[in-house]
């Protein structure tokens, strides 16, 4: 990013994030999918360990959410739509 004068040209830096589907083999072993789309902004994550049931886990944050400028769900082409 450049920093001046009112005068001076600004760049800006754009985030996004494309969420890819899961492949052949993590569906055959059943793999848990952790990442999923809220809006066209927001991602939530979630730890695949929080079904199991560890006790030395319980108190641990199991879901977190991410914001960015587009968010791009499994089922998305690399096409974009802007």
């Amino acid at each position: 990013m450049t920093v001046g004068s009112a005068n001076s040209n600004v760049s800006q830096l754009t985030v996004a994030v494309r969420i890819r589907p899961m492949n052949e083999e993590e569906k055959q072993r059943r793999n848990f999918p952790c990442v999923y789309p809220l809006d066209n902004k927001r991602v939530l994550l979630v730890d695949p360990e929080k079904f199991e049931n560890n006790i030395l886990r319980q108190n641990r944050q199991y879901e977190r959410q991410f914001v960015f400028d587009s968010a791009f769900g499994h089922d998305s082409t690399h096409v974009s739509d802007l």
